[in-house]
């Protein structure tokens, strides 16, 4: 072989060699971009990128596929595609059942399907598999409180706060807790811590702002809804609630002419006997009044009408009250309860049915629909956060249900 013929030889190698690095290197950063696609904050790209990779999952280890499809799980549920969410999950804790983040991302996914039992028993297992997140504590505690089991939901904030002191979101939780349980001291403080982790924290404003608004504490209530819709102008629940608290401070205040000298009081002067007594029994009176109105005043029971199914169903006016707040229905047999809020004030914003663990957010002008199974007799009540509005659903036995339908 000549001199000439063995150079060209070196020559083709070299290039052979330099293309196969660059197919290696083009290869290799191909995949690179998958994954980098596969875990994007675009949940579309997120999906392309995650299916491509599963798809092709001969070639990657188990702990990779476990990844993508818990990657691609979360971005069908940021698209609120709540089934194919729970699909994806599930899958990933067939390959790998010790796998924390599967188990938090299905329970969330149930949670958005509105199966608060099955998101439950998810985040119980997430958090036996890693018993120092916080985060875990605040989802699965945000579960409880939708349940109406404050307690529980504090005890799992109480964990998340001792294990991330400085966590504004998880004082804030703390404190909505606090506040479904219509006390407003503890709330304000958790607030407050909030607030204090993070001055943009527009939720904590708003809450805060609740828990003044209980305790008739209207200024700083008008200060901190203030506060949330400088930090999140499209807070349409702030809105609401300023817009009461504006109405409330006006209807609670005197005017008097801008500059004008307050006027000369005069010294007190004892009443009279018979005055006094006439005062005093005005204001028992009115107390009893105010008693009755928002704690013993009831309508005559509706029945629940007929509906598809098996289904009872009633509607359920949110204005000042609600009404009808007495539900007559069948025990043993599921009823629909349809409320819809045509009122703005800050109070009539949810609904708890503390008997069944179950609650749900009022937004104004929507119908919201909350299905109940009484499954013995009695009486179950449902009520406003603070208590202030009431209503009862009455589960009868079917002699008693059949008399009352009777003309």
């Amino acid at each position: 072989m000549t001199s000439r013929s063995r150079c060209l030889l070196i020559s083709l190698a070299c290039v052979a060699l330099a293309g196969l690095s660059y197919s290696l290197r083009a290869t290799a950063f191909a995949e690179s971009d998958r994954w980098t696609r596969c875990r994007s904050g675009d949940p579309d790209a997120r999906i392309a990128a995650c299916t491509h990779i599963i798809v092709g999952a001969k070639w990657e280890t188990k702990r990779d596929l476990v990844t993508a499809y818990v990657n691609r799980g979360d971005a069908y549920f940021v698209r609120s595609e709540f089934d194919r969410a729970v699909a994806d999950y599930s899958r990933a804790l067939r390959l790998d059942k010790k796998f924390a983040p599967a188990y938090s991302g299905r329970g969330r996914a149930y949670r958005g399907k509105g199966d608060p039992d099955k998101a439950l028993a998810d985040f119980d297992a997430a958090v036996r598999l890693d018993s120092k997140s916080s985060q875990l504590r605040i989802d699965r505690g945000a579960i409880h409180e939708a349940k109406g089991n404050f307690d529980r939901a504090i005890a799992d904030y109480d964990k998340a706060i001792e294990r991330a002191p400085f966590s504004a979101p998880a004082h804030n939780a703390r404190g909505r807790a606090f506040l479904a349980k219509h006390a407003f001291d503890d709330p304000v403080a958790n607030f407050s811590k909030a607030i204090e982790l993070n001055p943009h924290f527009a939720e904590a404003f708003l809450n805060r702002a609740k828990a003044y608004r209980g305790k008739q504490d209207f200024t700083r209530a008008k200060r901190d809804l203030e506060a949330a819709l400088t930090f999140d102008s499209k807070s349409v629940a702030a809105k609401e609630a300023l817009a009461e608290v504006n109405r409330l401070i006006t209807e609670g205040s005197t005017s008097e002419p801008a500059g004008a000298k307050p006027a000369r009081r005069e010294p007190l002067v004892t009443l009279a006997t018979a005055d006094r007594l006439i005062v005093v029994a005005v204001g028992f009176a009115l107390i009893a009044l105010i008693i009755w109105f928002f704690w013993l005043k009831r309508t005559k029971g509706v029945l629940a009408a007929e509906a598809s199914g098996s289904y009872k169903e009633a509607m359920i006016l949110v204005k000042g009250g609600y009404t009808p707040d007495t539900i007559i229905v069948r025990s043993g047999k599921p009823v629909r309860l349809n409320f819809r809020r045509e009122e703005t004030a800050s109070c009539s914003d949810k609904v708890i049915f503390a008997d069944f663990g179950k609650s749900a957010d009022l937004p104004t002008g929507q119908t919201v629909t909350i299905e109940i199974l009484p499954n013995e007799p009695g009486e179950f009540d449902f009520a406003c956060p603070m208590g202030m509005f009431r209503g009862k659903l009455v589960g009868l036995p079917l002699d008693a249900y059949l008399y009352a339908r009777s003309p």
